[in-house]
């Protein structure tokens, strides 16, 4: 059995009441007969930190390794949906998760679309209401829309996180990126992150396939001059005045950029790092490799699926072999860690789910077809609470 933080010894037993509430750890000895066995492994629900429910109906549509201008050319491009094509879509994909054994999310929101879906479901979500604008003169308008959404999740959502999120450095200028920390107050914020190789090229050198997306869209960036280094230092003066961040992806982020971070007032308490592996795989077949400096770094890793439109499934066992198999990540209780605890602490969800402990409700799946301490294709959850 593993709590979301650690093995427990082989002689304990877990002790829940009938509504899936942890009570507590007692021996077996304690325990008497009444006692559950399972030949496997048991955990607390999975929390998927990163997933843009809203693009389910995708799934399919775009053609894996295009690469991440072509990938968010063709998501812009698929427009012939109508919304009860995308309802029906998130509610598979609800369903797929539950299944899985999500118990929560941290979902990315641009629109209103994803409301009634996850009405009915009971799977806890941060909502994350994502805006973008990297034309400077456009701040306050994005600022507007962004919070008619927030407004619209709060009414719905009442006793649910609700936040104002920027998307990625190449799509929020420094001046929204600035009104939406303002606005957030202590709220967590979510923010791709140095996801492609084209990424930093237009960074550095204002050259590569961003170049050739902002000109389709029609967009002058003569207001912009290339800082000549990457995403991350060029807006950590203005990050780095927020308190806490959940920053995903990270795939081309190396040991320089964090020992720059450590000489830069980096408070790695409240940085959370969520790895994709399989939309990475998916759009661009690269592998973050953030989880290989977790040893020099007190680094919070936790795991998302991103998207049906980039990625083949809403699985954090998916994402788990990924690490192991290419990613070289072999500790199958600290992948536990991120696809639990980390997760529930990065969407400011710890005191509810992600750890076995009394007073929680974090679910329970009972994890099959492991071989040793690796995830094969023939590994399964079953939800026990």
């Amino acid at each position: 059995m593993h709590d979301g933080l650690q093995w427990r010894p082989n002689d304990e037993v877990l002790v829940t009441n009938e509504s899936g509430k942890v009570e507590s750890w007692i021996s077996d000895a304690e325990a008497g007969s009444d006692i559950q066995y399972f030949d496997g492994l048991l955990c607390p629900g999975f929390v998927n930190a990163h997933c843009h429910l809203e693009l389910s109906h995708l799934k399919g549509h775009i053609p894996p390794q295009t690469g991440m201008v072509p990938f968010i050319q063709q998501v812009m491009q698929l427009k012939r949906f109508r919304l009860p094509e995308k309802e029906a879509a998130m509610q598979e994909a609800l369903t797929e998760m539950r299944t899985n054994g999500i118990v929560a999310v941290g979902d990315i929101s641009n629109t209103t679309d994803s409301i009634i879906p996850k009405m009915e479901t009971d799977i806890l979500f941060h909502h994350f209401i994502e805006i973008s604008g990297f034309v400077p003169g456009a701040a306050e308008e994005r600022f507007q829309a962004g919070l008619v959404v927030v407004n619209a999740f709060r009414e719905a959502f009442p006793q649910a996180p609700v936040s104002l999120t920027p998307h990625a450095p190449y799509s929020v200028s420094p001046v929204l990126l600035q009104k939406i920390q303002e606005a957030a107050g202590d709220d967590i914020l979510s923010f791709h992150l140095m996801e492609s190789e084209e990424e930093l090229l237009f960074f550095r050198e204002k050259l590569g396939d961003f170049m050739q997306l902002y000109a389709h869209l029609g967009v002058r960036l003569d207001f912009f001059t290339a800082p000549g280094i990457n995403p991350l230092r060029h807006l950590w003066p203005v990050m780095k005045n927020h308190p806490k961040w959940l920053l995903v992806h990270n795939t081309e982020l190396g040991l320089h950029d964090l020992e720059w971070l450590e000489t830069n007032g980096a408070d790695w308490t409240n940085l959370h790092w969520c790895l994709c592996p399989g939309a990475n795989q998916y759009i661009n077949y690269a592998m973050p490799a953030l989880h290989r400096f977790r040893n020099q770094f007190p680094l919070q890793l936790c795991l998302g699926t991103d998207s049906l439109a980039g990625n083949h499934f809403l699985n954090p066992l998916y994402e788990m072999r990924l690490l192991q198999k290419l990613g070289k990540l072999n500790d199958l209780g600290y992948l536990l860690q991120m696809a639990t605890y980390n997760g529930a602490r990065a969407l400011g969800m710890e005191e509810k789910v992600g750890s076995l402990t009394a007073g929680k409700k974090p679910g329970l799946l009972h994890l099959t077809g492991l071989v040793g301490d690796q995830i094969t294709p023939q590994t399964k959850t079953q939800r026990i609470l």
